[in-house]
């Protein structure tokens, strides 16, 4: 860990390529050696010396923010609520063809 800090904070290295470093020029036993998430949660978790500020990248990228949906929509009543003549199953769609017609042309 020791090794991992003096690098990001001396020579200006990322998390990434101090891990890929170490592999390909294996400085430390393979098991010994953190994979990349590890290190930026370590990181996060403050268990190193090295700060997110020292990472010229991450402190430039937008966290996205969740926003809430201030009108969001109002959906209509529960499923329990609906009338006992769509549970028979009966007809097609709400209504049946001639109560259908009806209400779409009540003068006749």
């Amino acid at each position: 860990m020791a090794y991992a800090d003096h690098q990001m904070k001396k020579e200006k290295y990322s998390p990434d390529v101090h891990v890929g470093r170490a592999k390909k020029l294996n400085l430390f036993p393979h098991e010994e050696i953190p994979c990349t998430t590890t290190l930026y949660n370590y990181i996060d978790l403050g268990l190193m010396e090295t700060k997110n500020i020292d990472q010229h990248l991450k402190i430039r990228r937008k966290t996205n923010k969740s926003r809430n949906r201030r009108n969001k929509k109002i959906f209509g009543d529960l499923i329990e609520k609906r009338p006992d003549m769509v549970d028979k199953r009966e007809c097609f769609g709400a209504l049946s063809r001639r109560e259908h017609v009806w209400n779409m042309y009540p003068y006749h």
